[in-house]
């Protein structure tokens, strides 16, 4: 996906702040380990349309930096694009 953070935020329900605790749009690491270059894939949760869902309905929306509402895109079914 493609756009500014502002779009970006808009699209995926989270705060639009570099403040927050998870900033980054496409996954779920903290503010503080964002530039650490020897992360593993097993340490990066992505933010799929299932995990926010969870995440949501569990009431943990606001410790992960979303916004506390149903998202329009969990009505259609999730792809996943592995290339």
């Amino acid at each position: 996906m493609l756009g500014d953070l502002p779009e970006n935020a808009a699209v995926t329900l989270t705060f639009n702040s570099v403040n927050c605790h998870y900033p980054c749009h496409k996954c779920l690491v903290k503010r503080e380990k964002l530039n650490n270059v020897e992360l593993t894939n097993d340490q990066i949760i992505l933010r799929t349309p299932e995990n926010m869902r969870c995440l949501v309905e569990q009431n943990s929306a606001q410790q992960y930096s979303l916004h506390d509402m149903k998202n329009i895109f969990w009505n259609y079914p999730y792809v996943s694009c592995d290339f």
